[in-house]
């Protein structure tokens, strides 16, 4: 999922689109526990599988009173 109020021609998601012809890396980082301090772990690179990418949208949440 991207960030809110993105389609699939937006300039973002075309970019993540079309990274290994723009050469463009993708780096994957995960956070660490609160525990284990402020930083973040590297995983590695990652490989857009564009024939997965869909225009969808979240439900949103409904709050109870």
């Amino acid at each position: 999922m991207s960030k809110n109020r993105r389609t699939l021609s937006s300039p973002d998601v075309r970019a993540i689109a079309t990274h290994t012809e723009n050469e463009m890396r993708i780096p994957f980082f995960a956070k660490k526990t609160n525990n284990e301090g402020l930083g973040f772990y590297y995983l590695g690179d990652l490989t857009a599988l564009t024939d997965k990418f869909e225009d969808t949208t979240m439900a949103e949440l409904q709050y109870l009173s």
